[in-house]
């Protein structure tokens, strides 16, 4: 079989965890490898270690500040809050020294930012890639059970192990921002020259850049908000192949269905914009940035709240419901399937 840019299909990448993977053999380990997981809790008495490891092989500017975020979004999905992290760093030959150090720079600043302690990692100048790739590990650690902890900067915080297996059927579904946040950055940085070709003005591409930082990749901050503010029963952090792919993912975790409006789900002006010019579907457009929380209603106002609160979006899109009904989406009262998971249509024009 020749594969496609991408991840791999979900099919084959259940069939290879399936067959592949031995996290049952350490009973610290809480969790085996698995579609929508999205990090590794590994028992360490009354803390837990959360690990996640991901990389960066579409982005080329501003990759320090890429690797850290798309990291650290995914240990906050557990209910951690991000600590170490460490980096492998591959350059193609002819790279410059300052480029290299530019992405240093852009590691350690955004890892003074969050607060993030860098730990270790390897760089090196190989003919073996065509442009940078950076493959991040970031650590966190939390509590196993409820508990009030000091929190490092003086504030009382409720830091707990958030498991999927809590999920029922009546919890609500939470979208954090929008959605196409980290695609419309990143088709504006890599892809400028197409955007012009196709008639859009500079300013109109200049504000689409703008959105690595505003409404921003980063999902941890509002993530610890989140969670600081009321239970949660998962949490996820759509990436490549966008909501649409989160929701698959996340059905398939906790073994559940979603009926999810289409009306409540935020796109952003640009990110619209882009995708009618494109002809991309937004619904499974690279999504960092936003965070997919699955809570109980009661719960439900605290956490939308909390990062209202931050003045970032948050709403209410939907519920789970039983795994028969599947994954539905209603548009002007129609119900309609969602479908399976597919290709992130960013690969359309990258």
């Amino acid at each position: 079989m020749q594969l496609k840019n991408g991840k791999l299909p979900a099919d084959l990448l259940r069939e290879y965890l399936k067959k592949y993977t031995n996290a049952k053999q350490d009973p610290r380990v809480l969790n085996t490898p698995s579609l929508g997981d999205d990090a590794a809790v590994i028992d360490m008495g009354v803390f837990c270690m959360i690990s996640k490891t991901d990389p960066i092989t579409m982005a080329v500017e501003q990759l320090g500040y890429y690797v850290v975020n798309i990291n650290a979004n995914d240990v906050v999905t557990k209910g951690a809050i991000p600590r170490w992290f460490q980096v492998t760093l591959l350059f193609p030959e002819g790279t410059k020294a300052m480029e290299i150090e530019q992405v240093f720079y852009d590691i350690k600043k955004t890892c003074d930012e969050l607060e993030i302690t860098i730990v270790g990692g390897h760089t090196e100048v190989t003919s073996s890639v065509s442009q940078p790739v950076a493959m991040g590990n970031m650590m966190g650690e939390v509590l196993k059970q409820p508990a009030v902890t000091e929190a490092k900067r003086g504030v009382v915080e409720k830091n707990h192990l958030i498991d999927p297996k809590n999920v029922v059927e009546g919890d609500d579904v939470i979208i954090i921002k929008g959605l196409g946040i980290e695609a419309t950055a990143l088709i504006a940085m890599e892809k400028e020259e197409l955007l012009l070709e196709k008639g859009l003005d500079p300013s109109f591409i200049d504000k689409c850049k703008e959105y690595l930082r505003n409404p921003g990749i980063n999902a941890s901050i509002p993530g610890v908000a989140a969670f600081q503010a009321g239970k949660i029963h998962a949490m996820h952090d759509p990436t490549e192949g966008g909501l649409g792919n989160a929701l698959n993912e996340l059905s398939e975790l906790v073994d559940c269905g979603f009926k999810i409006y289409r009306d409540r789900i935020k796109v952003y002006p640009e990110t619209e914009k882009l995708c009618n010019v494109l002809g991309l579907d937004p619904m499974y457009l690279l999504a960092s940035g936003a965070l997919v929380i699955l809570t109980p209603p009661e719960e439900t106002i605290n956490v939308v709240r909390a990062v209202r609160n931050l003045k970032m979006d948050a709403a209410v899109i939907g519920s789970v419901v039983d795994k028969a009904d599947g994954i539905y989406i209603m548009e002007s009262g129609e119900r309609v399937p969602l479908g399976g998971y597919k290709e992130d249509e960013i690969l359309k024009v990258l």
